[in-house]
């Protein structure tokens, strides 16, 4: 009876009744019975093959008939069994998490809902080497950006070959590394390996973003002449042949394309305006686009898994400010102009590439580049590293904490003028000025237009025995955080807290509290939460809160790493240049 129901739903698809014959293989072992076969249906099936004959026009329209009558008997009866019952307590989603055997898909994507929000309409420029290929990662890389894109983000690709070069250089036997200061010396043979080597790339690329589960392309994709090119030239005596440089972005044409939401592809050949090509390091290709473009951000997946490591701390680096990036150049030129330098081996091909890869970050955000990113060729890397708090590589992010320093004597005026209107306000109790001398090590300053607009607290309680008597963890306040009031609305509140937080993270601290008796749905919105009863406090926070005015109330907020506060920037909404888009 199935298997004639099943045959009679190919029927009403339209499927000829040879094809339905093949779909046997699909059905119950029970439904292939002897009766089965021998139906006029199968061999009527069998003779008239396509249903060109009359006697099997005449066959499928009568059981098409019959596999009518017997789909609504079946749908009536299956009907008849149909009841409105509360779910089954087993089969919820809640208790399937519970007990690990599915993912919490709703929270995943609830905390990637703000990050999908952020990237949207924003341009990315993404590099990727053409090592990804042979580590077998490529078609992952090529998911992950048909998935961005779809999500909304606008795309630029930039796809390296530089290993395919270099092995079918070899395989012709022609010289693989003519390197001179890390660029390639291209000269006619190689210039036709690169070509060569270019166009399979594209095709790659191309046909990895074609696929479709409903037969049509996930993404559309746009290449061409985008970019044009100039010779390298000779320099210090050494001729680069057809090695080039990148001497115009045709930026109106890749937005345009971008808004129609096509994927941009590029390639390392450029042309002048003479037509002769030239080999342009696709690094350098991707830093000057992003830079041309705006873009939101510069992402480079790295040659392999080598990552920058904090011997010290004993952990990987997930994010640095652009100051630091650059005093990590600089402190890695110094090792290799030493006669004796710190590397211990010298480094690799691919440490050098790491280091050269945040060279080019550092670059592009000096230029205007929100942030930049080194992503591992990991399956899943680009989307962990963009729609989750943890990410999957390390972040490098202009510096919004640059009007922030520690204050001095100097700026005591200043932060008593700051605070005098707050204290009638919101009950605050007065700071006295001798107090602040002495605890001037504690307290920040953000300085804008010459003068000191903001400033707030940081107090360790260590040591303190009632917390150590509840176990409770390392604990610090944030307090007297106050910005003037033509400065506000600037995210310079947001400013100060973050680097708060991340001064707390750096002393070891897990828990912030806050007390404030007007300012609490401004903490509640970046994080914190109003403290239980029976949360651990401090004897002298508790003792500080009895002698404030009235009392106050107690927020908390349980800090999440250094990168976690990398990813809350990405909501921020700070004016002027130093504006992030994070993540």
């Amino acid at each position: 009876m199935k298997a004639k129901v099943a045959v009679c739903v190919l029927l009403l698809l339209g499927c000829e009744p040879n094809f339905a014959l093949l779909c046997k293989s699909l059905l119950p072992r029970s439904a292939r019975s002897a009766q089965w076969q021998g139906s006029s249906v199968a061999r009527s099936s069998s003779k008239c093959g396509t249903g060109t004959s009359s006697r099997g026009r005449s066959l499928r329209a009568s059981h098409i008939e019959e596999g009518k009558s017997m789909i609504e008997s079946w749908l009536g009866a299956r009907l008849a069994d149909l009841e409105i019952v509360p779910r089954p307590a087993h089969l919820t989603a809640a208790v399937a998490r519970e007990k690990g055997n599915m993912p919490n898909f709703l929270d995943m994507f609830r905390s990637s809902a703000p990050y999908i929000r952020m990237h949207r309409a924003t341009t990315m420029v993404i590099h990727i080497p053409g090592e990804t290929l042979e580590l077998g990662i490529f078609n992952y890389l090529m998911d992950e950006v048909a998935l961005i894109s779809m999500l909304g983000a606008r795309i630029v690709l930039v796809v390296g070959c530089r290993p395919q070069v270099d092995a079918m250089l070899a395989s012709r036997g022609l010289p693989t590394q003519k390197l001179a200061g890390g660029r390639r010396i291209t000269d006619p043979e190689a210039l036709s390996v690169v070509k060569q080597c270019a166009g399979y790339m594209r095709f790659e690329v191309e046909s990895a973003l074609a696929r479709g589960r409903t037969g049509d392309a996930l993404v559309q994709t746009t290449g061409g002449n985008f970019f044009s090119a100039q010779p390298v030239g000779v320099r210090s005596g050494i001729d680069y042949g057809y090695s080039g440089e990148v001497r115009r972005v045709e930026t109106e044409k890749i937005q345009e394309r971008l808004a129609a939401g096509d994927v941009v592809h590029l390639t390392c050949l450029g042309f002048s305006p003479s037509g002769q090509v030239f080999n342009v390091e696709t690094e350098e290709l991707a830093r000057i686009c992003a830079v041309k473009l705006n873009a939101s951000k510069l992402i480079y997946v790295t040659q392999g898994e080598e990552c920058l490591w904090d011997r010290s701390a004993g952990h990987t680096v997930l994010s640095l400010r652009l100051r630091e990036a650059a005093a990590l150049l600089e402190l890695q030129r110094q090792r290799a102009a030493a006669a004796d330098g710190d590397w211990r081996p010298p480094p690799s091909p691919r440490q050098q590439a790491v280091v050269d890869l945040i060279g080019h970050c550092v670059e592009a955000l000096q230029q205007g580049v929100k942030r930049a990113h080194l992503v591992p060729p990991v399956d899943g890397g680009l989307i962990e590293e963009l729609y989750t708090r943890e990410g999957a590589g390390m972040l490098i992010s202009r510096d919004i904490y640059e009007g922030i320093s520690g204050a001095d004597p100097a700026h005591l005026p200043s932060i008593a003028k700051i605070l005098a209107p707050l204290t009638g306000e919101f009950g605050w109790a007065p700071v006295k000025s001798t107090a602040l001398e002495q605890e001037l090590d504690a307290w920040v300053v953000y300085t804008k237009d010459q003068k000191v607009v903001g400033c707030a607290s940081l107090h360790l309680y260590e040591g303190d025995e009632s917390l150590a008597a509840r176990g409770a963890t390392s604990v610090a306040e944030v307090g007297h955080l106050a910005v003037m009031e033509a400065y506000r609305a600037q995210g310079i509140g947001r400013a100060l807290l973050g680097y708060l937080e991340r001064m707390a993270i750096a002393r070891g601290v897990e828990r912030l509290l806050a007390l404030t008796s007007g300012g609490g749905q401004w903490l509640v919105e970046r994080g914190f939460t109003i403290a239980k009863p029976d949360e651990a406090l401090p004897a002298a926070f508790a003792t500080r809160r009895a002698a404030s005015q009235n009392g106050g109330r107690v927020y908390v907020k349980r800090l999440q790493g250094v990168r976690g506060i990398d990813a809350d920037e990405l909501l921020w909404d700070i004016g002027g240049a130093d504006a992030p888009r994070k993540k």
